[in-house]
């Protein structure tokens, strides 16, 4: 069964929440148990470094260590004690001299052979064998070691009372701590499911929406997160999916036009000869073959764009740029001279070879000076030139016509596109000039882009790289 995100969240959250505290609670308990330890051993040596003065005394008065049980306890009280008198429940008396206070804990008294001498307070498990550390404080006199003393922890590494009960109050606040953050950890992590899932199930349903040819898809794109970039990004895919469907559904529609007119003045003309209307002669079959030739260059066109948009390599081809341009140029004498227009060579140093396509970047020269015969005046002049800039060869053609408004510039690139729609193909073209040169310019690696000279007129540039 599909689980969904939002619980993912949830449950990944508490779960990671719940066993950092363990471990959190863990490392506390092991530290806290060995940092008590520590501390209620440094304590007892402490306490131990006191009372060994006092029965270094007591052992230069009596000569013995093996009643000192006896007077090691508080004052008043009674305590039982172990050694040669264990099984003895005195009431404690001290010399004149008090002893310094050890506290409650446990005392233990070895000779220096490890056996045991007597103690107080010691637990029924109390095995009397000296640690094996041997780190009592020692007891002198004559200059010799009598006895080992042993306060407290010093006999056993353990916890006593107080700090059991003081680590048992650290367990206890860390449980509670730990329920009040698994708690907190619940309600976060339902937060961030909610602002985390909310908008991805949003553009799970932009995405269907898109797919199914609704592009209005409204998202939240305010957001400064990652959410908020995966939305921008998002709504400006399906902006760009929207442009490009419009673009696909008027280039079909374009297509279907162009070849729709002269195909109906065909079918038009071939019933009224069919019908006696029109004689079969030969001023009629030229009239049909011009309809047929703007089919057959409308389709020669569609073919060619097709071929410039599939990917394809130009591999080591190269081509002399200047040989090129002469070349073209000189095509379009003829042309010009009957347009009455004069085509003007303008090249710089250029180098001998650039890798390219020769025939692809004869048909971008070609279509652009094609432009430039259709729209310049009569007396007027195109310059077609060439040079070298930082580590590309720009090309231009310029020429004297009207001019291409700046609003345009960029859409004339687009196929079918047209400045003024109402002219026909017949004296415009088929519109795909300029889409096809885009094509063949940035499949070079190139730029291609309209500017207008000072002069006036339309000037229209490429670069190519040099390597």
């Amino acid at each position: 069964m599909n689980r969904s995100l939002s619980v993912r969240i949830v449950a990944a959250t508490i779960l990671l929440t719940v066993a950092s505290l363990f471990l959190f609670v863990g490392i506390l308990n092991f530290l806290g148990v060995r940092a008590l330890v520590q501390l209620g051993t440094a304590n007892d040596r402490l306490a131990a470094q006191r009372l060994a003065p006092w029965l270094e005394r007591y052992y230069q008065q009596q000569g013995t260590l093996d009643d000192a049980a006896f007077i090691l306890g508080e004052p008043g009280g009674t305590r039982m004690m172990q050694g040669p008198m264990a099984g003895h429940a005195l009431v404690n008396r001290r010399p004149t001299r008090d002893a310094p206070d050890a506290g409650t804990g446990p005392i233990a008294l070895f000779n220096p052979d490890g056996r045991f001498v007597t103690g107080v307070n010691l637990p029924p498990d109390f095995t009397a064998v000296e640690p094996a550390d041997r780190s009592g404080i020692p007891i002198t006199a004559g200059g010799r070691v009598v006895a080992r003393l042993y306060v407290g922890s010093m006999t056993e590494k353990r916890l006593g009372p107080l700090e059991r009960e003081f680590l048992r109050t650290v367990r206890l606040a860390a449980g509670y701590t730990l329920l009040a953050v698994a708690a907190g950890a619940l309600l976060l992590a339902v937060f961030i499911s909610r602002n985390v899932v909310k908008p991805v199930r949003q553009t799970a349903a932009a995405a269907e929406a898109v797919a199914g040819g609704r592009y209005d898809v409204q998202l939240d794109v305010q957001r400064r997160d990652e959410i908020g970039a995966l939305a921008r990004s998002f709504s400006h895919m399906a902006e760009e999916v929207r442009s490009q469907e419009e673009k696909r559904r008027r280039f079909l529609a374009d297509v279907a036009h162009e070849l729709r007119t002269p195909v109906s003045l065909l079918s038009s003309q071939l019933e009224m000869i069919e019908e006696g209307l029109y004689p079969m002669d030969p001023d009629q079959l030229r009239r049909m073959n011009r309809h047929l030739g703007r089919m057959s260059r409308l389709i020669g066109d569609l073919q060619t764009l097709e071929a410039t948009t599939t990917p394809e390599s130009s591999g080591s081809a190269t081509v002399h740029p200047g040989e090129l341009l002469h070349a073209v140029t000189a095509g379009f004498e003829k042309a010009g001279a009957d347009a009455g227009v004069s085509l003007k060579l303008d090249i710089a140093t250029i180098p001998d070879s650039i890798p390219g396509d020769r025939v692809r970047l004869e048909q971008v020269v070609t279509n652009l000076i094609s432009n430039g015969l259709r729209y310049a005046p009569r007396n007027s002049t195109i310059l077609i030139g060439a040079r070298v800039t930082a580590d590309t060869l720009l090309c231009s053609v310029t020429d004297e016509g009207p001019g291409i408004p700046a609003e345009f510039r960029e859409k004339v690139f687009e196929r079918f596109f047209r400045v003024d729609p109402s002219r026909s193909r017949e004296s415009g073209g088929s519109g795909l000039g300029l889409a096809i040169s885009k094509e063949i310019v940035v499949r070079h690696r190139g730029r291609i882009w309209i500017e207008e000279p000072t002069a006036g007129g339309t000037r229209v540039c490429f670069t190519l790289p040099l390597k």
